[in-house]
């Protein structure tokens, strides 16, 4: 029996001052993500070109998406 919290995050809120910041990066790197993956399993993307689109990623700046949503989380959790 599995608990489905455990594999979701849960609802949380970006700090005020992020929050642009945030929404820029999360539409963006959503959009990208979502557009990719139909790609990749359409075949119209070839899986060689993965570590390409990974780049892209980075580029987007989703290092930065990862320590928003986790400051959101630890404040969260802080709770």
């Amino acid at each position: 029996d599995t608990d489905a919290a455990d594999y979701f995050m849960p609802p949380v809120s970006v700090a005020e001052e992020d929050l642009t910041e945030y929404s820029k990066l999360n539409g963006d790197i959503s959009t990208y993500v979502d557009e990719m993956q139909v790609k990749f399993i359409t075949g119209v993307e070839p899986l060689d070109n993965f570590d390409a689109y990974l780049a892209t990623l980075e580029q987007m700046g989703v290092q930065r998406l990862i320590e928003l949503q986790q400051a959101a989380l630890d404040e969260f959790n802080a709770r």
